[in-house]
């Protein structure tokens, strides 16, 4: 027998020799493979997934399972260090390359368990180089035996799982699974699901598995370790940004981490979405991720990263390759940043930032990209996904091809609300004049996009052009109904709204008219003029009219207008939980389908920015709604941009006043682009009670003058008349309210608020009532205040309201005191809650209000400025010293005015003392 193939006794793994070992002959043990690897960065405590592998107390297997970059090698690491620290036998193995060879690996798993089984190897049969690759020869069940001997737990870490191939190798490790002894607990940490018997194991509760999904980081942990690592207090806003860019890739978020540019918020999104960051990710998962792949592999996901989504089928056609599905599926079992996007695994995905960095190479290596857009295209036409084969027929510069299969392509992307492309390739694509109804249709559908662009003139010189072709020639039926909604949903967006109703009314009865999307169209601009002339039940019953799609994708654009109206009608009555559930289903399909940055998830994440802000859900705001503001302002109807502009302006004005007047000049700039008289009116009445909050009064009146003008101008146009009516009374009344004629504010607001609920316009009609309750209060009435405001607290409670009472001033604060106890006790609670907000002088109405406490030059330099209106920004500038400390002074004054923002910070100071604001 030869006894250097023995395990040794000595206890120094390192002066191990072996006389004949494969590639390791003469060579010893490296020591550093049985330990956990040494880690030089900050290492985040995964404290969720360290309780969860504590169950493998009671189990003999735990898996982490995941792709390169999760974070399973450290997670096993902690765990291991734990277990050390608590007394606990734990082996240590990392495996490598070189492991596949039978005898390398016996040779480390022995070295790996020998500290703790000194005593029990003497049983084991020597480990022969000669021997034949085989488990024949009783090494592992003698392992086994000699394991089951313990009589205290011993805990077996083999890291880098998925390196082992080796079939007899594997054979050992079923073996040891199967017949482990109570004493053992095997850990292994692989980026792909071994060959282990892991269904038996589950179904007999005999493993711990953490997956993908539970690797990725969670927005606690992106928090905790930018913090820890940067120093940097991400807001929540930030952090579910980050989340949604690298899907809680930990290394991606690493990346993020470790950038130059990351003490800086915008800077650090600029780095991980642009070239820098790509570049960054790009060799990370060349060096770790593809270079062991073998290099079919890698050239398959090269080519492939063209593809927004693609089937085993579609791979083939771009590759040129007919083992698409063989691909995917070792892509899969190897964790390599896939995802299913169906329950049946026919479409994947790419991780995103995989997927950029993968392009990013493709790029710069030698493949013909167009060549690859071509082929795509050719194969969506071909299976008829036609939106998609536009995109890759734009891409590869191939239009002539696209020409073949135009009608239904271009009907394809107007369902699927593809505006952007629909346009730019009709508008490139070579058409043929004349009476074609192919051509005609191509042409309505552009009309169709320019008008959903809001590029009305555009789109009416087109409607006007076809026109004539109806005049002269007999054209189908359909096609007549098609030019006529499209020129009505071109008058409503130019809020023409009697025009639109008066094209679209005769067009209820003529449905079904052979195209179910026209169908739809009609409905949708039909029931939103009912909508804007307050006509609700007229608006839901000619929704009933409305087809049903066979299935999820058809007609999706249609189905987002079809909940924007429904969401609106049931908002606009103060049914917001209703609004709520119509917009986040339409939202949820539009996102599955088309992504979160496409126009129909713009429209509908702008719609809910008003109940996000409602409930006070600043996170929402900041994380859906601001990101697609950009998208918001080219895709989003009138009503939606109205509502993401004034959320986001009212939440800035609780954190930055010179913000929230650049939003609404912005905003005031797209409306007036477009002709938007009704929202040109609303945002005035913001932008007069911005300035009146911070008392900037020849600003006010400048501003109140332009709104006068405006709906004197069109004071005979219904119903743009009553909107500005509206705008103008709710701005005029918080001048006077300021003028010190609080009591003539409350009598134009009352009357204004029993005409909005004469109209069914409840939840404006609330508001109304609120800054009514407010302006009797700030006249000394408390009992009107009281009055005005009990009868819609039931409501208000009904729908969780908050901000549509708190927004009417800080004086609500004190009417909701004094009502509290003329209210049921269920909503005693809600009110209570209402008062939590409130700075604690505020809420007593009958207390002696605190004189003004001193404040130091800087402080008061600082609340000056602050009524003026300066960001933090410019208040730096002006004053010469560092954001940091501008916002330092703000902390130190709103501890001693004990308020929380700007808003309540001038307010409290108006009512303490007579301090000069002015400009």
């Amino acid at each position: 027998m030869n006894e250097n193939l023995l395990y040794p006794t000595q206890t120094s793994v390192v002066d191990y020799r072996q006389k004949s070992f494969t590639l390791s002959h003469g060579l010893p043990l490296i020591a550093t493979k049985l330990c956990p690897p040494r880690t030089s960065e900050v290492v985040l405590r995964r404290e969720r997934l360290l309780s969860r592998l504590d169950w493998v107390h009671q189990r003999s297997l735990a898996l982490v399972c995941a792709g390169a970059g999760f974070g399973k090698t450290t997670l096993l690491s902690q765990w291991h260090r734990a277990l050390i620290s608590q007394g606990h036998c734990a082996a240590w193995l990392s495996l490598d390359e070189q492991d596949n060879a039978l005898h390398d690996f016996r040779r480390y798993l022995l070295a790996a368990l020998h500290p703790y089984c000194r005593g029990l190897f003497s049983q084991l049969e020597p480990i022969s180089p000669g021997a034949s690759l085989c488990t024949e020869d009783g090494f592992m069940r003698n392992l086994i035996n000699s394991l089951s001997q313990r009589q205290t737990a011993l805990y077996l870490v083999l890291d880098d799982f998925h390196l082992i191939r080796n079939p007899v190798i594997l054979q050992d490790i079923n073996e040891l699974v199967n017949y482990a002894p109570a004493c053992l607990h095997l850990l292994l940490g692989s980026r792909s699901l071994p060959a282990l018997p892991l269904a038996r194991m589950r179904a007999g509760n005999q493993m711990v598995i953490i997956d993908i999904n539970d690797l990725r980081f969670n927005p606690s942990e992106i928090l905790a370790y930018f913090t820890e690592t940067t120093h940097q207090n991400l807001d929540q806003a930030e952090v579910q940004r980050l989340l949604n860019i690298t899907e809680g890739w930990i290394i991606g978020i690493q990346i993020a981490a470790l950038s130059s540019a990351a003490a800086d918020g915008n800077a650090l999104f600029q780095t991980l979405e642009g070239p820098a960051g790509t570049k960054q990710m790009a060799h990370y998962l060349q060096e770790v991720v593809l270079n062991p792949l073998p290099p079919e592999i890698q050239q398959f996901l090269l080519q492939t990263s063209i593809l927004n989504r693609f089937t085993p089928e579609l791979c083939n056609a771009v590759t040129l390759r007919n083992d698409g599905k063989q691909m995917l599926t070792f892509i899969e079992q190897h964790n390599l940043f896939i995802s299913p996007l169906d329950e049946q695994g026919g479409w994947f995905r790419y991780h995103v930032l995989f997927a950029e960095a993968q392009y990013e190479r493709l790029v710069n290596g030698p493949i013909k990209i167009a060549e690859l857009h071509e082929r795509a295209s050719n194969w969506l036409a071909a299976n008829g996904h036609w939106a998609e084969a536009i995109r890759h027929a734009l891409a590869a510069g191939k239009l002539d091809n696209s020409a073949a299969y135009a009608a239904p392509s271009a009907q394809s992307l107007a369902e699927e609300g593809d505006l952007d492309t629909l346009v730019r390739w009709l508008q490139q694509l070579p058409l043929t004049e004349g009476a074609h109804e192919e051509h005609i249709d191509l042409q309505l559908n552009l009309a169709w996009a320019l008008a959903h662009y809001f590029r009305l003139d555009e789109a009416q010189t087109l409607l006007n052009r076809l026109q004539s072709y109806f005049t002269r020639h007999q054209l189908s039926k359909h096609l007549r109904i098609k030019w006529q909604v499209i020129s009505a949903i071109s008058a409503s967006f130019a809020e023409d709204i009697m025009a639109s109703e008066a094209l679209t009314r005769p067009l209820l009865s003529q449905i079904p008219c052979g195209d179910s999307w026209v169908d739809g169209l009609v409905c949708n601009v039909l029931s939103y003029n009912y909508l804007a002339q307050d006509r609700y039940q007229e608006a839901a019953e000619v929704q009933q009219h409305m087809p049903e799609p066979s299935t999820p994708q058809d007609h999706l654009f249609v189905s987002v207008y079809r909940a924007f109206i429904l969401g609106l009608n049931h908002v606009r009555q103060a049914d917001l939980r209703t609004g709520e559930i119509y917009y986040r289903q339409a939202l949820t399909q539009a996102e599955r389908l088309t992504g979160a940055g496409s126009c129909g998830s713009a429209t509908l994440q702008a719609l809910l920015a008003e109940i996000h802000y409602e409930q006070d859900n600043t996170l929402l705001l900041d994380s859906q709604v601001a990101p697609h503001l950009a998208k918001i302002d080219i895709i989003a109807p009138p009503d939606a941009l109205l509502s993401a502009y004034r959320a986001l302006v009212r939440r800035e004005l609780l954190r930055d006043a010179g913000q929230a007047k650049v939003l609404l000049e912005h905003a005031q700039q797209v409306v007036i682009g477009r002709g938007w008289p009704r929202l040109q009116g609303m945002l005035l009445a913001e932008q007069i009670r911005v300035s009146v909050l911070h008392n900037q009064r020849c600003q006010a009146q400048e501003l109140m003058c332009q709104l006068i003008e405006l709906s004197e101008k069109n004071q005979q146009t219904f119903p743009l008349a009553n909107y500005l009516y509206t705008s103008r009374i709710t701005a005029q009344t918080q001048m006077l309210i300021d003028d010190g004629h609080a009591g003539k504010a409350a009598r134009l607001l009352w009357s204004l608020a029993q005409r909005l609920e004469k109209r069914r316009c409840i939840l404006e009609a609330l508001r109304q009532r609120a800054l009514c309750a407010v302006a009797w209060w700030r006249d000394g009435d408390r009992q009107r205040a009281g009055d005005v405001l009990l009868p819609v607290m039931k409501l208000a409670k009904s729908q969780n309201l908050k901000r549509s009472l708190l927004d009417a001033g800080d004086e609500i604060y004190p009417i909701l005191h004094h009502i509290q106890g003329k209210v049921t006790i269920g909503d005693r609670s809600y009110i209570a809650n209402l008062l939590g907000d409130a700075p604690r002088a505020e809420v007593d109405p009958i207390a002696d209000w605190n004189p003004l406490p001193p404040l130091t030059e800087r402080e008061n330099q600082t609340l000056l400025l602050i009524a003026q209106g300066r960001s933090n920004k410019e208040i730096a500038r002006t004053m010469a010293i560092s954001v940091d400390t501008v916002k330092w002074h703000l902390k130190n004054l709103y501890g001693k005015l004990e308020v929380t923002s700007r808003t309540q910070a001038m307010s409290r100071v108006r009512m303490l003392s007579e301090v000069d604001c002015a400009e």
